[in-house]
């Protein structure tokens, strides 16, 4: 009995018993592998949710931020409104801020995706006065300042002392809109340094610097307003489910399509919407903005309905054309939305009854 029941100790499991083990160790890896699927994907759409949280929110601070900074430097009713001409972009008219809509953008053009605004934001990087300075003459180099338009009783100075080689400025005859004031005004760039005049670089246009000067009879004061070394004509737009952001000062301007290796840069990716709206109840001018994220991972259990904003009127904004890939629709993402109105303070300050956007 003994040997007998050694022997069959030694010939180990029977196929049936073998047969039996695959199929629990299947069953157990089945499972396992259906409950690793569901964790990735409640990971990925956890983590998609965070990365477009981060994103909308950075993107909306740096936004935000340049709104804060519309208008400095470029404020005076002698310069909004009207029209400026710069190397790369001719603004239509100038504003602080503009929200670009049906495709063109003061004078360039922008591919956006659809259902969307751009931003158009223009400030400059001058410490001198934002009034700007009185003109007393106009050599053959450049101009002849003194101490600038808020001075009650000008005075002749040096002249070019809050000026600076490479500054960018553009000059205004001192007229009312109406009755034959500059327009457009060009921006020009000082091209020295000089203690008694600021020498002018006409930038090529094939226009060459006006002249002015200033007459006590004539009641009129020329101005020559410095817009700095770096002015910054900053354009938003929303392109192919991402925020970019362009400078139009930079060398080469902004191609109508926004791509890296230009001068656009990709502030955050999966932003499928940028609306907004002008504010003008005074004093509080401003601009109401919206961004709107989507979590990367889509999810077919999921029907989201339209984001909706705080504009006048307040309504939905229309996702039915944002870009979707393997079969899903727009509506099987879930979206976050990030609103906020922000002043455009150098405008309010200046308390010139002037809005700051269009």
């Amino acid at each position: 009995m003994s040997k007998h029941l050694k022997r069959r100790e030694e010939l180990g499991f029977s196929l049936p018993e073998i047969m039996v083990g695959m199929v629990i160790g299947m069953l157990g890896i089945l499972i396992i592998m259906q409950m690793t699927s569901l964790f990735e994907n409640q990971r990925r759409s956890t983590s998609g949710g965070d990365d477009a949280q981060n994103s909308g929110a950075i993107a909306l601070f740096g936004i935000s931020r340049d709104i804060k900074q519309a208008g400095y430097g470029v404020s005076s009713p002698a310069l909004v409104g009207r029209t400026l001409v710069t190397p790369n972009v001719t603004l239509t008219p100038l504003s602080p801020v503009s929200i670009v809509q049906g495709g063109t953008c003061s004078g360039c053009n922008i591919n956006r995706d659809a259902n969307t605004d751009a931003l158009l934001i223009v400030y400059g990087s001058s410490n001198a006065d934002a009034g700007g300075h009185l003109i007393k003459d106009t050599p053959a180099n450049g101009y002849s300042v003194t101490g600038g338009a808020q001075t009650a009783v000008p005075q002749v100075g040096s002249g070019g002392t809050t000026f600076r080689n490479g500054d960018y400025v553009t000059p205004d005859n001192g007229q009312a809109a109406g009755a034959g004031g500059t327009d457009p005004h060009y921006l020009y760039q000082v091209s020295g340094a000089d203690p008694s005049v600021v020498p002018i670089n006409d930038l090529a246009y094939g226009v060459a610097h006006p002249f002015l000067k200033y007459v006590t009879a004539s009641g009129t004061l020329p101005l020559l307003f410095n817009l700095g070394p770096t002015p910054s004509i900053i354009l938003y737009a929303v392109n192919n489910g991402a925020l970019w952001s362009c400078n139009f000062m930079a060398a080469g301007g902004c191609p109508a399509t926004p791509a890296q290796g230009t001068n656009w840069t990709q502030l955050a990716g999966d932003v499928v919407s940028m609306r907004a709206e002008c504010t003008s109840a005074a004093p509080a001018y401003g601009v109401r903005i919206v961004l709107v994220t989507r979590n990367s991972q889509p999810d077919r259990n999921v029907n989201s309905p339209m984001p909706v904003w705080g504009g006048a009127p307040i309504n939905a904004i229309d996702l039915t054309a944002t870009q979707v890939a393997n079969g899903f629709a727009w509506n099987n993402y879930r979206y976050k939305t990030f609103e906020t109105i922000v002043p455009v303070r150098n405008v309010a300050w200046g308390g010139r009854g002037i809005s700051g956007c269009q």
